[in-house]
């Protein structure tokens, strides 16, 4: 005769273990969205081009991006374009890996990054090359002269899947989220002799850019939440709280 044994522990949701299937969609739902954009999950799913903040507005395809589980490779060749038009001061929330994604040049997380003529312009967050590092480029004036101006902020050797934001106003700077404890550390872009001005009227993209032949390394990228205004410290906290303590664990996505 068998006997039934029952196992009593511990709830699924005392540990945020998954249920069944949501790694399939594990819908974000951030507890700060005043002036949330775009909101994107980029997955091997039927949502993988599904804005959450707005579903009239989804992404689009630019080549063929591979996606896996709970997120996609992105490159110059093969990534998503928004839509959207970036103003002067706006935020963005990333979760992607920072160094380790099996490529020889670097890569851009979210950018409008182009060139007219000799000008280059825009505004972006990512690797500017294979180590563990990501760098913000911000869209500024020397004098009369359209230009970026970058700050970039080292990882310890090695480091993948992170939670970081990047605001753009008039002190720019990019903020390393601690995995663990959620402290945020912020650097900011050295703005002097500089003025802060609105991007060229490019749509954002995802993993690409518009300069061809730089910046072509592939990402992994697996959330982007687009703000059209500048986020407090507080209020980057509480979204980037939510994501690494509750998200981030429905989705499977490993923080290091």
């Amino acid at each position: 005769m068998f006997s039934t044994l029952k196992l009593v522990g511990p709830s699924q949701a005392q540990y945020g273990f998954p249920k069944m299937g949501s790694f399939i969609d594990q819908t974000p739902e951030l507890p700060i969205v005043d002036q949330l954009a775009g909101l994107y999950y980029l997955h091997d799913g039927p949502n993988k081009l599904k804005n959450y903040a707005d579903n009239t507005k989804p992404l689009k395809m630019i080549g063929s991006p591979n996606t896996a589980i709970n997120f996609s490779w992105a490159n110059l060749a093969n990534h998503y374009d928004t839509g959207l038009i970036i103003p002067k001061d706006w935020t963005a929330i990333v979760i992607s890996s920072i160094g380790n994604n099996k490529t020889t040049d670097g890569g851009l997380d979210l950018s409008n990054y182009g060139n007219d003529g000799e000008i280059l312009s825009g505004d972006s967050v990512g690797a500017n090359n294979t180590g563990s590092n990501i760098t913000l480029y911000a869209n500024v004036k020397n004098g009369n002269d359209l230009s970026v101006k970058s700050v970039n902020v080292s990882y310890p050797a090695e480091t993948q899947f992170q939670v970081y934001a990047s605001v753009f106003n008039d002190h720019p700077a990019y903020k390393k989220i601690n995995a663990v404890t959620g402290e945020i550390t912020s650097a900011f872009v050295d703005m002097t002799d500089r003025t802060r001005v609105v991007s060229p009227a490019r749509t954002l993209k995802i993993g690409g850019h518009y300069r061809p032949g730089i910046l072509t390394g592939l990402r992994r990228i697996s959330l982007v939440a687009v703000f059209f205004k500048v986020l407090s410290d507080d209020e980057i906290k509480q979204n980037a709280d939510y994501l690494r303590l509750k998200w981030c664990p429905g989705a499977g996505v490993i923080l290091s």
